[in-house]
């Protein structure tokens, strides 16, 4: 994806950013009365240690920029707005890296009391909101006495802290007083000397951990009864904005411009509008707005204006835009070539959807912002491998042939899974066969219709094979036996099917096989791997283009089905596959497991017990050549060669559980069921 280069480019660093921040806010310091609150409500008394308190707040308080209905009162000195409370042992609410949304102290410490007539009260007297700490002192520190109050005036939004009788007692202590934005870097708080500083006198801090001092041998750094610190917001109105883009995308492609905005305080909203003629819009919240289409070449005129000109403390953060072109490859017509080996990165961040009409399958769902490729065959049948693994987002790939309109779908992938791509399986990975003549279209987009992102896609090439075995689909399926006997399957280079059944995930390469139920309606299917590294199964009863399941399994590496419930007599299709990069051979055993005594009708063939708790014991008329133990899904788990006419089979080191026991004698082979207690 190419990105245009901005003639203009402006950071909001004034209007209604800079008026938002607590650094803006003007401080005074001035001798004057305090009067202690009796109404209201009490939160603690005697005041607590370690305490917060949430608190509705009966007016709207505008901290910031930002209007809050509720705070958090801590025993420790301070308030603080937003959702995150401070936490019960804050005692630095300034340079604290807790991510409340703004914070103002009075007297920052580890403060508690359990003196008579200690507490913490709130009350609303007009247009003043005051949070009151009386009679309260520092954690274990005798002989001292603190009274503050932090006084909110919802009618001008300024803030107040007002000291009474303050007593140090046995040892210097250094609070923070002053005001915290949503992160300690944005901070407006005061400071004195460490010996001999007069708090009317503060000045203010240069860092986020800059504090006062109190001392009990220097009286001086002691507030006096009265002084009170003020912070009042500026008093100004909102300019407009107006910013100016020329973009340079390619020829015949339109742009659009992304606005940024990062927070609104009490103001109505934003207006973004622009010289083109475009629908302004209005009251915009917080939050990233594509704005227009423009083409190629525009000389466009952004203008972005607070609604409510009359507040300038509305909007915090920086209101910044680009345009950003479509990519080149963002339309079928535009397809970039690929070659065998070759790997290109991109996004489909500024893409558009185009040919979403073209047919979906192997688990994929043309809806997503999509850029367009191409490969042509290199002039003999090859097996086209496409991996996205290192992608930043959830994608997912379709191939086509045919033109514009009229697509015929190929291939695809949506989740390749862990096995293909390590800690990444909702990226795609898979495969598609070219004739070695067609040009083949591959489409890159997200899994919905609202993922976008960063891509990664290597294309590689191999000489194309012939299916190792011919029951390719359910009209050319192959009988099999359900009589205990392992049947070897091989689904190299099997057809790729995007019919997907139970696996809705991932392109598959099947084969078919059908059988004839058992009177007893019952069969077990098993597989055990061979060279294949993944195996997977699906029965259907019906005929062959009208087929109704039985039942699947999908568990990874290998899969197992009991079926139960047929039709004796009747016949049912087995499809087995995995999904394109885990072919090879492996072991199907269809297993009736009503079957006991019988089947070795000339060997009189016992075993008992079942259920079984250590040893299993097994009898017969002549040698008992192989014993072979599976587990559910279909691993052997045991495995011995007797050669005798009695085996006793030590099952005490397996798990309790169901297993199937294959025994050979005489050349023939039953499939025994086996309950391990």
């Amino acid at each position: 994806m190419k990105k245009i280069t901005l003639f203009f480019t402006f950071l909001l660093a004034f209007g209604m950013t800079s008026y938002a921040q607590v650094a803006a806010y003007s401080f005074t310091q001035t001798a004057g009365t305090f009067t202690a609150i009796t109404g209201g409500t009490v939160l603690s008394s005697p005041a607590a240690d370690d305490a917060q308190y949430a608190v509705t707040l009966p007016t709207a308080f505008t901290f910031s920029g930002t209007a809050y209905t509720a705070m958090n009162v801590s025993s420790n000195g301070f308030i603080t707005f937003g959702t995150t409370a401070p936490g019960t042992t804050n005692y630095t609410p300034i340079s604290s890296t807790t991510a409340f949304a703004g914070s103002i102290a009075a007297f920052g410490r580890d403060l508690n009391s359990v003196a008579a007539g200690s507490e913490i009260r709130w009350e609303q007297v007009g247009n003043e909101i005051i949070v009151q700490w009386l009679n309260v002192r520092r954690y274990n520190i005798t002989g001292e006495q603190l009274n503050f109050q932090i006084r909110l005036n919802t009618a001008d939004n300024s803030i107040r802290a007002v000291y009474g009788t303050c007593v140090a007692g046995s040892s210097s202590t250094y609070p923070q007083v002053g005001l915290r934005g949503a992160s300690n870097s944005a901070y407006n708080n005061r400071t004195i000397a460490v010996n001999g500083g007069a708090w009317i006198n503060s000045v203010a801090g240069t860092a986020n951990n800059n504090t006062m001092y109190f001392n009990s041998t220097d009286p001086t750094t002691a507030p006096a009864s009265g002084l009170t610190y003020t912070w009042s917001p500026p008093n100004c109105t909102t300019p407009s904005v107006t910013y100016t883009v020329v973009p340079n995308c390619p020829a015949g492609t339109d742009f659009s411009i992304s606005v940024n905005i990062a927070s609104i305080g009490t103001a109505s909203g934003v207006t973004i509008t622009d010289n083109q003629g475009t629908a302004p819009s209005a009251g915009l919240t917080a939050g990233t707005y594509t704005y227009g289409t423009y083409a190629s070449g525009t000389n466009v005129t952004v203008t972005v204006t607070n609604d409510d000109n009359a507040v300038c403390a509305n909007v915090s953060g920086n209101l910044t835009f680009g345009g950003t072109c479509p990519p080149a490859n963002d339309n079928f017509a535009n397809a970039i070539p690929l070659t065998c080996g070759q790997n290109v990165t991109g996004s489909t961040v500024a893409a558009t959807l185009d040919e979403d009409n073209a047919p979906d399958g192997f688990g994929a769902d043309l809806d997503a912002p999509n850029v367009w490729y191409t490969y042509t065959g290199s002039g003999s049948p090859e097996v086209i491998t496409i991996n996205m693994c290192p992608s930043a987002y959830d994608t997912s790939f379709l191939v086509y042939t045919g033109t514009s309109g009229n697509l015929t779908l190929v291939g695809g992938n949506d989740d390749g899974g862990t096995a293909n791509c390590p800690g990444a399986g909702t990226r795609s990975f898979g495969t598609f066969q070219s004739d070695g003549v067609q040009t083949y279209y591959i489409t890159v987009e997200g899994w919905n219709v609202g993922s976008v992102g960063a891509f990664d896609l290597t294309l590689t090439c191999a000489p194309a094979c012939t299916p190792a075995q011919a029951n390719q689909d359910c009209a050319s399926a192959v009988g099999i036996n359900v009589d205990g006997n392992a049947t070897t399957v091989d689904n190299t280079c099997a057809t790729i099917n995007p019919t997907q059944n139970c696996d809705s995930f991932n392109s598959i390469a099947d084969v078919w096989y059908s059988f004839t139920a058992p009177v007893s309606g019952t069969v077990n299917v098993t597989a055990v791997l061979g060279t294949a590294t993944a195996v997977h199964m699906a029965v259907y009863s019906g005929t062959c283009g009208a087929l109704v399941s039985e039942g699947c399994s999908t568990a990874d590496p290998t899969a197992s089905l009991t079926l139960t419930s047929l039709v004796g007599g009747n016949t049912y299709y087995l499809q087995l596959w995995n999904n394109g990069t885990e072919e090879g051979t492996f072991d199907v055993t269809l297993t009736d497991p009503s079957l006991s005594v019988g089947s070795f009708e000339n060997n009189e063939f016992t075993y008992f017990p079942n259920p079984v708790k250590n040893t299993l014991s097994l009898r017969a008329q002549k040698e008992i050549q192989n014993v072979s133990i599976y587990n559910m899904i279909g691993q052997e788990v045991l495995r011995s060669t007797p050669n005798t006419l009695t085996d006793e089979v030590d099952m005490s080191s397996l798990q309790t559980g169901a297993y199937f026991v294959k025994v050979t004698i005489d050349n023939s082979t039953e499939v025994i069921r086996i309950v391990k207690q």
